[in-house]
């Protein structure tokens, strides 16, 4: 498989993972599913006896890789903002409000520009509900909730 290299699955005896982003379990290559937030993620485990459970790829190859975040607040950051590209070479461990500020709008997987971003704030500030906000610029009302608390695009 030139120059893959192949580590245990953390936490899943029956699964390895490669250093492509590929893991392997029992029955072969796991076909991962791409989420609505553009990351992928695969079954580990077993439904039939309730320990099956959806892991992020990204974060299940970098853990395998070099272990796990260095501490509390650590996210699973691809280096060259490409949600899809797992492998090891492009993932990295990076502080949650680092990861943060490197997201929003060169973000692929990003809804709203800067600008809409600043137009929602002032919007809010003049009154206006969250849910009349997302309806018009079609994210969730969640969405517009960490916009106002800054959990979100706090760069801006």
């Amino acid at each position: 498989m030139g120059g893959v290299s192949f580590a245990p699955a953390p936490g899943y005896p029956n699964y390895i993972v490669g250093s492509n982003g590929k893991v392997y379990g029992p029955r072969g290559e796991l076909n991962p599913k791409i989420g609505s937030s553009g990351y992928a993620t695969v079954s580990l485990g077993s439904r039939a006896h309730g320990t099956g459970r959806q892991v992020s790829l990204h974060r299940l190859v970098l853990w395998a890789f070099e272990g796990p975040p260095p501490g509390p607040g650590y996210d699973c950051d691809h280096v060259d903002e490409d949600a899809t590209n797992n492998d090891v070479s492009n993932l990295r461990w990076l502080g949650a409000r680092e990861n943060r500020s490197r997201a929003g709008e060169s973000n692929a997987a990003a809804k709203l520009t800067a600008a809409q971003v600043l137009e929602i704030r002032a919007a809010l500030g003049a009154g206006e509900t969250g849910k009349s906000l997302a309806e018009r610029y079609g994210v969730t009302p969640t969405t517009i909730s960490y916009i106002r608390q800054r959990k979100s695009w706090a760069h801006i």
